[in-house]
């Protein structure tokens, strides 16, 4: 995302200073050309820049538009003992519903919507990780027929990916399920699509082994593929 190679370009407390022009135009009239206006959402910009490593210094309001002042933090640093797992609610389903992926991972971006909206659930099937004001990942469980065995699945903030958080991230998502479920025995397990070889050495780091191949399809997109089952003992996390 641009806000991310910004990011990158600036020094270690490097300062960004945005406007977001307060244009209600549906078009922008050139006399012979008209270009339609996509206006920036000031909420959702924020939201996209605290991800993305900057520290929101002030917002200030003009008759023409809203400032943003930021500056660049000095690198993505989580003490992942202070993470912890909250129900979801609809502020945080507002902000997941930004997330989008880069390819090859597009198919994992959120879609707002079916099993992920069954507010009768959140807290008991579906949560979120936060850190201090940060929602860092969508986390679910389920138990099979028999109670033994919990299956989880997560999705970390596409701003924190490939950022070399992904053992951690996990690690504290199995262990705070764990607390939470009071889950201290079976098995621990997960599916992942069998291309997915980021989130497999990720899954390994964090002491998952694989299980078994099925036929499965990551949700929306309505192909079957090959997935790994992976499993943990819950008493090794």
């Amino acid at each position: 995302m641009a806000i991310e190679k910004l990011w990158l370009l600036l020094n270690s407390n490097g300062r960004f200073i945005l406007s977001i022009e307060k244009n209600s135009c549906e078009f922008l009239d050139y006399g012979k050309h008209k270009v339609k206006v996509f206006p920036d959402d000031l909420r959702k910009t924020i939201i996209l820049l605290k991800n993305s490593g900057f520290n929101i210094e002030n917002v200030i309001e003009t008759e023409f538009a809203n400032i943003i002042s930021s500056t660049k933090n000095g690198g993505v640093i989580m003490n992942f003992e202070q993470c912890r797992i909250v129900p979801l609610n609809d502020e945080y389903i507002s902000e997941m519903s930004t997330w989008q992926y880069d390819a090859p991972y597009e198919a994992y971006s959120f879609r707002v919507e079916g099993y992920l909206m069954n507010k009768d659930i959140w807290g008991i099937e579906q949560f979120c990780m936060i850190y201090e004001n940060i929602v860092l990942g969508q986390v679910a469980c389920q138990f099979d027929n028999n109670n033994n065995n919990m299956w989880v699945g997560w999705s970390l903030n596409p701003a924190y990916c490939g950022k070399g958080m992904g053992k951690e991230f996990i690690s504290r998502c199995v262990d705070e399920l764990c607390r939470i479920k009071n889950y201290k025995k079976g098995n621990i397990y997960l599916r992942v699509a069998s291309w997915n070889k980021r989130a497999i050495k990720c899954y390994e780091k964090a002491g998952f082994k694989y299980y078994k191949t099925i036929l499965d399809e990551i949700a929306g997109t309505g192909k079957q593929e090959d997935f790994y089952v992976m499993q943990i003992a819950a008493s090794t996390n």
